[in-house]
Parts: C-alpha cells; structure tokens; sequence
C-alpha cells in the first residue's frame, strides 16, 4: 500500500514538474515575442525599448556590440543572468513625409500574360477536349509565342487567328523559372483554332495612397496587388496612378467585406505618376511632380542638373522648401498633404490612434483604436490590430471596407502605420502594416 503511494506521489511530482516547466517555457517565449528583432533608434537612442518591454524581470545590456553594416545589437537578458534576446539595432535618420489618405485609381500591367487556368473546348467534331490541360498551369505567365514576345492578351488572341492547326511553342515563367511548352490547338466549330486557355493582362481598382516622400515617391496600399482568382502577387510590367472619386459605400457587415466603388479618370489631366513596384508592402513608384519655371521639380535639382534658386543651404530649410513646392504642386491638381514625421515601430502603444481616409467627401480623419502590436510579425502587413471607434465611419461605411488600404494611420503626432486588411467576420476591425515596412520594403 505505501509503496502505491509513494508512486502516485512520484507521477504527481512528475505531472507537476511538468506543468511547471511547460509554463515556464511558454512565459519565456511570450517574453520573447514580446521584443522586436530589430530595431531603428535615432541618435543611439539605447532606450528605444524601455517602451516596448513591459516584463520587470528583463533588463538590457549596457554596453552594445558591433554588429555588420553598421548594425549593434543589444542582449536581452532574464533576471540580469539569462540571455534570451539579441534585439538588431540600426540607426536611422529623422524622416518626414507627405501624408494623403486620397482614393488613388490605378491601372497596372502584368509583364507577360497571367495565365488563370484551362478549359475544355467543344472541336469540330461536338467533343470536348482541353489541348494545354496538364501543359500549362494556373500562375503561369506567357511570355512568349513561337518564339515572338507578346505581353497582351490581344497580341496572343491575334496570333492565334493566324494560326492554322500548327503546334504553338509558348515561353512560359512559372515560379521565375523559364519553360517552353508545345500546345496543339484544337478546331473549334466556327473553324477557329484555340488553346483553350483563360489569361488576364492588367488590372485596374481604387485605393488609398499613404504617402509621398520629398523626392517625388510615393508608397500606397500597405499590401501588394494580387490575382482576385489565385490569390498570387502580380507581375508588374507597368502601371499608372490616377485621380479617382468614390461614387457609392457597399457597408461591411459580419462575413461581407464591404467596398468602395469609385470611377477612375482615365485622361492625361487626371494621370498622377508611374508604379514602379508591386511588392508585398504595397505599390511603389513616382508621382508626376509636374513642372517649376519649365523644369521637372526633383527634390530641389532641376532636370537640366542645377538647382532652383532660393534653396537654402541649411538641410532643414531646404527641406521645408522642397516641402513647400510639393505641396503647392499636388495641391494645383487635387492632392492633398500633410507632413508628419515617421514613427518607428516603438513609437507604437495599444490605444487611441486616428487613420486618414476619403469616403466620398473628402480626406477626413476618423477615430481608431490600436491593439495587438505583434514586433515580430512574420506576415509584414499583419503587424497589428485596429478597431474603428469613429461613429460617423461605422455608421457609413460599417467599419474597414475594400478600397481603404493605404489609409494612413497617426498617432502622437507622428506617421506609424497604415490600414491593410479587414477581419471579414468584423468588419470594425483590420489588420495594419509598420510604416517602417512600408518604407524598408523600397530601400
């Protein structure tokens, strides 16, 4: 009998043991997630992350170490005798930008033609058949045919009227790795020839533009532009900005996104800048900064290499100048900026925030609030949560609504994030990226 005690005591100690250890362990890695891999700090700020760690038990070394690039790092340590952390710091310069928060139109390009997926085709003799079925695959990008470059869906549809039952040898980009495939093309009823293939060239929408720096470029959407059917970040061939304007809100609502429809002004008058970049935090490129004494406006230097006179010396002042110019230019046709400075990630606290946005009246600055901050979000524009408190927002738009990522998101006077997604079973809430993000994602 006592020695079946003294078993349940001994597995009782064990369950216990190991309890204890399975908390231990899962608070260590809560405190670690809790502290940023890098860090930027401005004028060796070593206090950067006083606001972040909340934990009393963890403590920052002194001293910092040189890392590469000219890169420290800074140890985390638990208790002062355990180090669970080694935070990247690099030092960064003040920044300020041009903030909008305007419905942008945008127009872009695939560099190649995006294959959606195959389809069967009724031939000549009433049977169905699907000729590229297994050869080509959704994703693909159709760069070639017969050994000629095409990069428009009609440049493909008028190869295939000259054709007449040849093999077609198509160049394909599949994962950015090259493949030539050969398809023979099946003889529909009306005598045509086709491959039996769904494509797409381009593709148009309205969004949020977030900011634009003093050298003319700009950063929008907080996310990049995917295929609606496959859910793959598009290749960019080329794109183009234009003014737009909301027309009507379709409200969100708990498991309906909502939206806003707007019409883009397809005109040279309207066209506001080049896309450059499709990447994963947003649509990058150049706005049209438009002409100053005959000349192109380029951070204080003209396009015939000399710089505009009255551009002070003193960075500050020539920086409030470019500022100025900028300002006055968008501003002749129709955007308009605020500059504030740009927040780093530690200037970040769960708590009362506004976002900037165009509904249909104008740029107007509405009530949010930001919870959940995750440091170290591996999905870079899911860094953390925002809920809309703003009752004239919810009562128009329900909350977040499509067409709104870009929105600026300020806080204490600086520019720290910008909205990216909403939560499809709430729409009062979304995700927002780090304006650092969005400005590393270019560098």
């Amino acid at each position: 009998m006592k020695k079946n005690k003294r078993k349940k005591r001994f597995f009782l100690c064990l369950v216990v043991l190991g309890i204890l250890t399975g908390s231990m362990a899962w608070g260590i890695y809560e405190i670690k997630a809790s502290i940023p891999d890098e860090l930027y700090i401005v004028q060796n700020d070593k206090n950067a992350l006083d606001s972040i760690i909340k934990s009393p038990f963890i403590t920052t070394s002194d001293t910092i170490t040189a890392s590469s690039g000219g890169k420290y790092v800074i140890e985390c340590r638990l208790f002062d005798l355990f180090m669970i952390k080694k935070v990247t710091i690099s030092q960064a310069q003040p920044v300020r930008v041009g903030v909008s928060g305007d419905t942008i139109g945008i127009y872009m390009e695939t560099k190649g033609i995006l294959v959606i997926d195959t389809q069967e085709i009724l031939n000549s003799q009433g049977k169905n058949e699907e000729p590229a079925k297994n050869l080509i695959q959704p994703g693909d990008y159709i760069e070639k045919i017969d050994g000629i470059d095409i990069d428009k869906k009609s440049e493909l549809i008028s190869k295939m009227k000259d054709n007449n039952g040849e093999d077609v040898v198509l160049e394909i980009n599949r994962d950015g790795s090259n493949h030539s495939v050969s398809v023979e093309p099946v003889c529909c009823q009306d005598g045509s020839y086709k491959l039996g293939i769904w494509v797409r060239d381009n593709t148009q929408g309205i969004g949020t533009l977030t900011y634009i720096q003093e050298d003319g470029s700009f950063g929008a959407l907080g996310h990049g532009i995917s295929d609606l059917d496959m859910g793959d970040l598009l290749k960019l061939d080329q794109g183009d900005l234009y003014r737009a304007e909301v027309v009507s809100i379709k409200k969100g609502s708990t498991g309906s996104p909502g939206e806003l429809a707007g019409i883009i002004h397809y005109n040279e008058k309207e066209h506001l800048g080049k896309i450059q970049v499709n990447g994963l935090c947003g649509i990058y490129g150049i706005i049209d900064l438009k002409t100053v004494n005959g000349e192109i406006w380029r951070s204080g230097v003209m396009s015939n290499g000399t710089q505009e006179s009255g551009i002070a010396d003193n960075d500050t002042q020539r920086s409030e100048t470019i500022n100025d110019r900028i300002l006055d230019e968008i501003g002749n046709w129709g955007l308009e900026l605020t500059w504030y400075e740009v927040g780093f990630k530690q200037d970040m606290q769960e708590g009362p925030a506004t976002i900037l946005c165009n509904i249909g009246n104008g740029i107007q600055e509405y009530k949010i609030n930001i919870e959940d901050i995750c440091w170290n979000a591996t999905d870079t524009n899911k860094c953390f949560v925002v809920e809309v408190t703003d009752p004239e927002l919810i009562s128009e738009t329900g909350g977040i609504v499509q067409g709104m990522s870009g929105s600026p998101i300020i806080q204490d006077g600086k520019l720290v994030g910008a909205v990216t997604h909403v939560l499809v079973n709430d729409p009062t809430r979304g995700y927002g990226i780090f304006i650092e993000n969005m400005l590393d994602a270019v560098e």
